[in-house]
């Protein structure tokens, strides 16, 4: 009902599907399908160290992620005595460019930021010497640079 219904609707489009369909049968009328074991390379009987599983496949792949991506992982277990009460298991992955790109710029910008505050713990003449140093510094540049 419904293809008749859609046969109404878009006739181009069921005649069209008509064709392709009876084409394909008369193509395949004549050809014999002929049914064997599949191809075991050679082995007669393939035995279990020898098959290839979905965790075989993974294995590789996680490993070779594992040590690009290098997952912190925390894990916790809580007891009572000689039972075990509780098990956790934290996982935290850390994108690869807050690792390799943003990390390393944020822990140069702390240690200047800490080398600073240093200067910021002392007393105010010391300031001042910095201050009258840098000047001095500023013009015996630009003296320099004049000459």
């Amino acid at each position: 009902m419904r293809f008749a219904f859609a046969a109404k609707q878009h006739p181009t489009q069921a005649g069209l599907a008509l064709v392709v369909w009876a084409v394909a049968s008369a193509a395949s009328r004549h050809r014999r399908v002929s049914r064997r074991a599949p191809w075991n390379g050679g082995i007669v009987r393939l035995r279990p160290d020898l098959t290839y599983t979905a965790t075989t496949f993974s294995s590789p792949v996680r490993v070779l992620f594992h040590a690009v991506f290098n997952p912190q992982v925390a894990r916790k277990e809580e007891r009572q005595g000689a039972f075990l009460t509780a098990r956790t298991h934290d996982e935290v992955h850390i994108d690869i460019v807050d690792r390799l790109v943003f990390r390393p710029g944020t822990e140069v910008a702390q240690r200047i930021a800490r080398w600073l505050a240093l200067m910021h713990h002392g007393k105010v003449t010391v300031y001042a010497a910095y201050v009258l140093v840098a000047l001095v510094v500023v013009m015996l540049a630009a003296v320099a640079s004049l000459s």
